[in-house]
């Protein structure tokens, strides 16, 4: 079994999350995954399940950065299942 600590993100002003401490690895293939959100002021939740396969593809445009520049990334995955 390839078991994960929780992580627990702050969002931004804008509420966008960012991590760089859980990378899928081959273990997480079919795993299901759960995304929870907590509002501090509003204390509500949101959550999402989904499931890592080994079909999913990604891009990232755009694929050319001018240096010294500030540049958004935008990331689209493809063949993701719901759990």
């Amino acid at each position: 079994m390839d078991d994960h600590a929780p992580i627990i993100v702050t969002a931004d002003e804008s509420g966008r999350i960012f991590n760089r401490e859980f990378r899928p690895d081959s273990h997480d293939v079919d795993v299901t995954f759960f995304l929870t959100a907590h509002g501090e002021t509003s204390n509500r939740l949101a959550q999402i399940t989904f499931t890592d396969g080994a079909n999913a593809a990604w891009t990232i445009t755009p694929s050319n950065v001018l240096t010294n520049s500030v540049t958004t990334f935008l990331l689209s995955i493809t063949g993701l299942q719901r759990a």
